[in-house]
């Protein structure tokens, strides 16, 4: 989200895929966030600014998993509310969308890229 607010990115599709949240670090393991951490500091400590986000009128897809173990539904969708134009889709037994989970590709996402 930084860079869409950076760089006023307007009239564009943001796709999502199990997106991070400034207060993950609550809901992981203390190992498995300062491993993270120290790759995501600049994310963790630049807060996203929705109100600037939303003035850019973008429209918003997010794709969680049901059985991810690292990003939380309801806590992502709860931290990403205050965007506008903001869909969510679940999609079942895809883990963390990674090469671990064998998720090597996510067709679902080709329809939202009309």
């Amino acid at each position: 989200m930084q860079i869409v607010e950076q760089r006023e990115l307007e009239w564009v599709r943001v796709i999502l895929v199990a997106p991070s949240y400034n207060n993950l670090s609550d809901e992981l393991w203390e190992e498995t966030f300062w491993d993270a951490f120290t790759y995501l500091y600049d994310y963790y400590n630049t807060p996203n600014n929705f109100r600037n986000i939303n003035k850019l009128e973008n429209s918003y897809t997010m794709f969680l998993s049901d059985d991810d173990p690292y990003i939380n539904r309801f806590t992502a969708v709860e931290y990403y509310k205050p965007l506008d134009n903001l869909e969510v889709v679940e999609l079942n037994w895809k883990w963390h969308f990674n090469t671990a989970a064998w998720v090597l590709e996510l067709p679902e996402i080709l329809k939202y890229l009309k």
